[in-house]
């Protein structure tokens, strides 16, 4: 077995580099950071120039009730005032009590006393039944067309009575 023989000054030289590493590595290197930005507030929207926005359907034969006739479009517009540069997430909600059962998610209860929870109004996003109270994103350039529609829940007959319904349409930017 052969010995590895080391002198003392040997040692002396390899501990004084390993010592140097060792202050090379403890060094401390600092560096400042600035951060920096602009809040700026959503704009300010309307959705239409009256309050209530109105849709009325006129009178409705009550054979008639389809899903199809009678649809109206709900009269809105987005008027905006300010910042419309930035990338801001839009989104509109039609909220509202649902109609129930025998209705799907996108229709609206009416009040209507002789067709208690026989007839309903559906909501329409370009004419695709849009499901109530729950968020969906829009271009705020290019908003979709709403619709309502009177609908009768299947497999009931609608007798001659006056009928109403209220919902609510909120923006929201983020």
């Amino acid at each position: 077995m052969k010995k590895l023989l080391i002198s003392t000054s040997q040692r002396y030289c390899y501990l004084c580099s390993l010592g140097g590493l060792f202050i090379m590595m403890s060094s401390v290197v600092e560096a400042n950071w600035v951060f920096d930005g602009t809040l700026v507030l959503p704009p300010a929207c309307e959705l239409g120039q009256t309050n209530p926005i109105r849709v009325s359907f006129g009178k409705v034969g009550v054979r008639k009730v389809d899903g199809n006739l009678f649809k109206q479009d709900i009269p809105y517009q987005l008027n905006c005032q300010g910042d419309l540069n930035q990338p801001w997430n839009v989104t509109l909600t039609f909220s509202g009590t649902l109609a129930g059962t025998g209705f799907d998610n996108a229709t609206l209860r009416t009040s209507s006393p002789m067709n208690n929870g026989k007839l309903g109004i559906q909501i329409q996003k370009d004419g695709i039944p849009l499901e109530l109270n729950k968020a969906f994103a829009i271009d705020s350039s290019n908003p979709p067309r709403l619709s309502a529609v009177p609908v009768k829940r299947a497999g009931t007959e609608l007798v001659g009575d006056n009928f109403s319904a209220t919902g609510t349409l909120t923006i929201d930017f983020q």
